[in-house]
């Protein structure tokens, strides 16, 4: 993996995240729409069930995100992602947890010209 690509990979977790907080918006609003339009004998129950319903789709929807990006460590096959893991990884490329090089370096100017013969 390169800087690039857990770049890269920052900014879809960061997309699928507000794709996630523009549905659940627009859940939010037709089952608001759905209680109020219930009688006042079914409002407890027609509440509850959209509460149930917005909260499991909020775990389920960030887990969702957590498993379709994560990055892991090749060392100690930690997550990479989350917290300060991901800006410390991209500054030092090392793993916070461990301290191995998460980056394949590419091959500098100097390292390809000492390896090849004058």
């Amino acid at each position: 993996m390169t800087k690039e690509e857990l770049i890269a990979n920052q900014k879809r977790a960061g997309r699928l995240l507000w794709w996630l907080l523009g549905i659940m918006f627009l859940i939010m609003i037709g089952l608001a729409h759905l209680i109020h339009a219930t009688g006042a004998a079914h409002r407890d129950l027609a509440f509850r069930i959209a509460l149930f319903v917005i909260i499991a789709a909020i775990f389920g929807g960030i887990f969702w995100i957590g498993k379709k990006t994560d990055v892991r460590c090749p060392a100690c096959k930690k997550s990479v992602q989350g917290g300060i893991y991901a800006p410390l990884a991209i500054a030092t490329g090392k793993c916070g947890h461990c301290g191995a090089t998460l980056f394949d370096e590419p091959p500098t100017p100097e390292t390809t010209s000492a390896a090849r013969p004058a």
